[in-house]
C-alpha cells in the first residue's frame, strides 16, 4: 500500500478510540502486544457473528462510506479467480469492533444515482471521522472491454466527495482500484486528511487495509506509475506510442505537472539520509558505480523503507530521470543501517531514440532517497559516448 497523503499525521488511527474492546483489558504500551491483544478479542468477536458489545459513549464514531467499502469482487483483478470469500473494510470494521455506521453513498461504481449521497451527508455530520471508499474494479470500469474513457472517478464518486468535504469533518480516503485516478481534488482540500491507495489488495485485502489506517501495518509502498491530471487525456494520442512525443509518456519522459509522481510514497515514521564514505566524484565511462550510505528511522515507529535511486542521464535523447535500484529495509525506532548500492555501467545508460543503448561521458546527476550525487563520466581511450 502506498500512503499518498497524512497531514497532521492523521494516520495511524488510535483503536482505543474507536474500537468498542475494552481499553483496561489492553496494554497499550507494547505494540505488538496490543496487536496480539486486539487480535484475540477479534477473533472471539468474529465468532460472535459480530454483535457489537462495549460502551460506545465514550468512544469516537466513524462514518464508514463508500460502495467500495462493502463490495467483494472490486478488491480483485480482472483476470482472478472467484475466492471462497473475501474481506472487505466492513467486515474488518466488524473484526476489530469498531464504532462506526455505514452508508453507501452511491449505488454502484457506475451509478449516477445521487440518491444515496445526502443519507452519507447525514451520517458524516454524525460521526468523528469519515472513511471514504472510492475507486474502480477490475471487472467492472478497468480491464477486458471496459475502457476508461477519463482520469476521473467514475459514477457520483466525485460528488459524493466534493458533499462530504463541505461538512468539515476530517476524512479518510481509501482507494480501491489498479490504474491512476486523478484525485486532485482530494490531495489540495484541508478537510482530506489522508489518502491511502490500496490498489487491488485481494481476498484478505479489507483486512490489509484496516490493519494499515490503525498503525498495525506501517505502509512503506511507492506508487508504480506517474498519477497524471485528466487532462492528459487530450494531450495524448492513444494510437501515438512514441515515448518522447510531448508531453511525454511516463516518468521518464513526462514533462508536465503529476498529481503524483512515479516513486512517490509516505511513512508513519521519518527517515535521514547520509553519506558514510566518501564518493569519488569521477569515474572513467564504462566503469561501475558505487553509492554507500547511511539510514536512520528518526521517527516514533517501527517500519519499512524503499529507497530508491534514480539516474538523470545527459543526452540529446536522454530521458528525465531513470530507476537505476531499489532496496526495502526494515528500520526500529533510532536504528541506523548502511546501504549499499553498487550499480553496473549498463544500469546508467539509456536507450535513445534509435533503440541503441547509450552511456555518455559528461556531468551526470544521482538521487538516492534525499542524497544527491555530481558524478563525472571521464571519456576513456578517446571514447566519449560507449554503446552498451
Amino acid at each position: 500500500m502506498t500512503l499518498l497523503k497524512n497531514n497532521n499525521n492523521t494516520l495511524p488511527l488510535p483503536i482505543t478510540d474507536y474500537s468498542l474492546f475494552e481499553k483496561e483489558n489492553l496494554d497499550i504500551d507494547s505494540e505488538i502486544s496490543l496487536l496480539t491483544q486486539i487480535q484475540e478479542q477479534a477473533s472471539k468477536h468474529f465468532q460472535m457473528k459480530f454483535n457489537n458489545y462495549g460502551d460506545s459513549s465514550n468512544k469516537k464514531k466513524i462514518a464508514l462510506i463508500g460502495y467500495s467499502a462493502q463490495s467483494l469482487m472490486t478488491y480483485v483483478g480482472d483476470y482472478s479467480p472467484t475466492p471462497s470469500f473475501i474481506v472487505n473494510v466492513k467486515t474488518a470494521f466488524d473484526y476489530y469492533n469498531i464504532n462506526y455506521e455505514f452508508s453507501l453513498g452511491n449505488k454502484n461504481l457506475r451509478s449516477m444515482d445521487t440518491s444515496l449521497i445526502q443519507p452519507a451527508v447525514d451520517l458524516a455530520n454524525d460521526s468523528d471521522l469519515i472513511v471514504l471508499c472510492l475507486g474502480l474494479g477490475g471487472n467492472i470500469i478497468e480491464g477486458e472491454g471496459h475502457e476508461r474513457q477519463d482520469l476521473l472517478l467514475p459514477g457520483v464518486q466525485s460528488m459524493l466527495l466534493s458533499n462530504l468535504t463541505n461538512t468539515d469533518k476530517p476524512i479518510v480516503i481509501v482507494l480501491i482500484n489498479g490504474g491512476p485516478i486523478d484525485i486532485s481534488y482530494a490531495k489540495n482540500n484541508d478537510n482530506v486528511k489522508a489518502i491511502l491507495e490500496a490498489y487491488y489488495p485481494a481476498q484478505m485485502g479489507g483486512l490489509a487495509i484496516v490493519n494499515t489506517l490503525f498503525g498495525f501495518n506501517k505502509p512503506a509502498g511507492r506508487l508504480p506509475y506517474t498519477i497524471y491530471p485528466n487532462s492528459y487525456c487530450n494531450e495524448m494520442d492513444i494510437s501515438n506510442q512514441n515515448m518522447r512525443l510531448s508531453p511525454g509518456r511516463t516518468y521518464k519522459f513526462y514533462t508536465g505537472t503529476p498529481v503524483y509522481e512515479y516513486g512517490y510514497g509516505l511513512s508513519y515514521t521519518t527517515f535521514k539520509y547520509s553519506n558514510s564514505s566518501p564518493l569519488e566524484d569521477s569515474i572513467f565511462i564504462g566503469e561501475d558505480f558505487r553509492f554507500v550510505f547511511n539510514v536512520t528511522n528518526t521517527g516514533k515507529t517501527n517500519s519499512d523503507l524503499v529507497i530508491l535511486g534514480f539516474s538523470y542521464p545527459n543526452g540529446e535523447d536522454a530521458p528525465l530521470r531513470q530507476l537505476i535500484g531499489y532496496d526495502r529495509i526494515h528500520l526500529n525506532v533510532g536504528e541506523t543501517k548502511t546501504v549499499y548500492f553498487f550499480q553496473e555501467a549498463s544500469q546508467m545508460g539509456y536507450v535513445n531514440k534509435n533503440g541503441k543503448k547509450f552511456i555518455n561521458s559528461g556531468l551526470m546527476k544521482v538521487t538516492i532517497g534525499d542524497l544527491e550525487y555530481h558524478i563525472t563520466v571521464k571519456p576513456k581511450n578517446g571514447q566519449y559516448s560507449l554503446i552498451l
